[in-house]
């Protein structure tokens, strides 16, 4: 669990996730061990393996700092579903990140 809250924890610093993946360091203290290799599985590793970083991902603003721009990287639903499943089936512990994570989604959509 160490390893995974570093590894999260350096991918979502370095905007290598984007959002709702990036908030997956928030809820993995709380799955149990299936939902979470599910999670990575079907989430971070399936996103990375087929969205592999680039600099091109990145723009430069004008103080010189190079950003990923939130609004370009939108993960498609096939990378976010099992996430969003997990969530409302454990709606009662995990309800707090739902809007967090998702409901935003939904109004840029």
């Amino acid at each position: 669990m160490a390893a995974l809250s570093e590894l999260l924890s350096t991918m979502t610093l370095g905007q290598l996730l984007p959002h709702p993946l990036s908030h997956m360091l928030e809820l993995a203290p709380e799955l149990t061990a299936s939902e979470l290799v599910q999670v990575l599985r079907d989430c971070l590793w399936n996103y990375t393996r087929d969205h592999v970083p680039s600099p091109a991902l990145f723009t430069c603003d004008s103080s010189g700092l190079h950003w990923r721009d939130p609004s370009t990287c939108k993960p498609p639903s096939t990378y976010t579903d099992t996430l969003r499943l997990i969530i409302q089936k454990n709606i009662s512990k995990l309800g707090h990140l739902y809007p967090i994570m998702f409901l935003n989604l939904e109004k840029d959509n």
